[in-house]
């Protein structure tokens, strides 16, 4: 059965290929995700501060064994609710991105895919809930046990960073948590957006995207930007604008809209757009117009 609804006539053109725009990252489910582990970590750091707040007259092992009933209590809590949040996280970024690539290619193109198959995309979910579960899962053991380390570190007289007191020490250690929870909930959005973007482009029979940066000074690469060399990890991401690239061979660009094949360089990354840590990047659909009717007309 046809799948492929023609709501208007597409714009007639002589390009074979046709590069539409990307989907952008869900802010509002990012902030929601935010506001989340938020509500997470706060109750884990007040119980630290009471904790903190009675060293005074305690032991050593006293702290230690109130630090571990503390972890052994967080853990407890969140390991029951960690899936139904991971859940109900992956499934907006899911819904949120269908929606888009339906509006993307409709608007664009006239054409509108009535029954992407997400049934394809169920394992693909699955593993994107028990991975971002397991991330929730990890909040207890990282905050706690960064706050043991610098209790430890003050019960043996040895300094604090910056000759910082304990007291001070542990609302660094607080931003510190909230800063990672703030970047886990902005990375993970973006490469739960980025990985089901590569699946229905996939799914469709879209081949090939063009890359695209926010063209920006934080772009990794940008000459006079904040990173103008690269990083290690990012390698580097301002000479990626408008390269187009296959989604099967991450490991070759095209500059002439796919007519030729290069390897990539050495500075060059090697991840698809959105999937290096806090990569703002996208992938646009580069797309033949023809083959996609064809494909989904029969």
């Amino acid at each position: 059965m046809s799948v492929l609804i023609l709501n208007k006539k597409p714009k007639p053109s002589k390009k074979k290929m046709v590069e539409v725009r990307a989907v952008k990252d869900p802010k509002r489910i990012e902030l929601d995700a935010r506001r989340t582990l938020k509500q997470i970590t706060e109750p884990i750091q007040e119980e630290l501060e009471l904790i903190i707040q009675g060293m005074r007259d305690k032991s050593p092992k006293q702290i230690g064994d109130e630090l571990e009933r503390t972890r052994q209590n967080a853990d407890f809590r969140i390991s029951i609710i960690a899936e139904d949040l991971a859940t109900k996280w992956v499934q907006g970024v899911n819904l949120y991105n269908r929606q888009e690539m339906m509006k993307i290619l409709r608007g664009a193109l006239g054409i509108d895919i009535g029954a992407i198959v997400d049934e394809q995309l169920k394992r693909d979910l699955q593993v994107l809930i028990m991975e971002n579960a397991s991330y929730i899962k990890s909040i207890p053991d990282y905050l706690i046990g960064n706050v043991a380390k610098r209790v430890m570190q003050h019960f043996k007289g040895e300094p604090l960073p910056e000759n910082r007191t304990l007291r001070q020490q542990i609302k660094e250690e607080f931003k510190v948590s909230d800063g990672r929870a703030k970047v886990l909930a902005r990375d993970q959005t973006a490469k739960m957006n980025t990985s089901l973007t590569q699946k229905r482009q996939e799914q469709l029979g879209i081949e090939w995207y063009v890359w695209k940066t926010v063209e920006d000074e934080h772009v990794v690469g940008t000459p006079g930007g904040k990173y103008p060399k690269g990083t290690k990890l990012h390698r580097n991401h301002y000479i990626m604008q408008d390269k187009v690239c296959k989604w099967a061979d991450p490991t070759v660009y095209s500059d002439d809209g796919g007519k030729t094949w290069k390897k990539r360089l050495q500075e060059m990354p090697q991840n698809a757009p959105g999937q290096d840590i806090m990569c703002r990047c996208r992938a646009a659909p580069y797309i033949d117009i023809e083959k996609l009717k064809v494909k989904w007309s029969e």
